[in-house]
């Protein structure tokens, strides 16, 4: 009856060992998911720049997959009232196949400047409402 007892009370403390093992590691696995997002949505205003760099009065944005698995979705509007002026919203997805997609976005205005035979971007932070300046955002759950 002593053996029966012992080999119970190990089996319960395997189950809830592994329990743990098996949540810390879904809350790491969302932890880097959350991070990705973030960094993509940065490479994305990062994207953005070049481009306006470039060809900035055809620009107004697009949709690509900076990495497998993940979608940002790029805006550019030019500032009304301010030359060379623009706003960027970048929001990633990522993971895409999985039921707990992250999703961030970073909004971001920059002003094109051309000194001579030499373009470059300024960027400031764009304060959103209630989110604090430059905060990443989930939507709820």
């Amino acid at each position: 009856m002593g053996v029966l007892v012992t080999l119970t009370v190990v089996s319960l403390v395997l189950v809830a060992v592994s329990w743990h093992f098996t949540l810390n590691r879904q809350l790491a696995e969302r932890r880097q998911h959350q991070l990705q997002a973030g960094w993509l949505a940065r490479a994305g205003v990062e994207l953005a720049s070049d481009r306006l760099l470039t060809d900035p009065d055809k620009y107004t944005g697009e949709t690509v997959e900076l990495l497998p698995g993940s979608q940002v979705h790029i805006t550019v509007q030019a500032e009304p009232g301010a030359a060379n002026s623009y706003r960027i919203v970048s929001e990633a997805r990522y993971p895409l196949d999985t039921a707990h997609t992250v999703v961030r976005s970073r909004t971001r205005r920059v002003q094109r400047k051309v000194d001579g035979t030499t373009v470059h971007i300024e960027v400031g932070v764009v304060e959103e409402p209630g989110k604090g300046v430059g905060a990443d955002q989930a939507p709820p759950g």
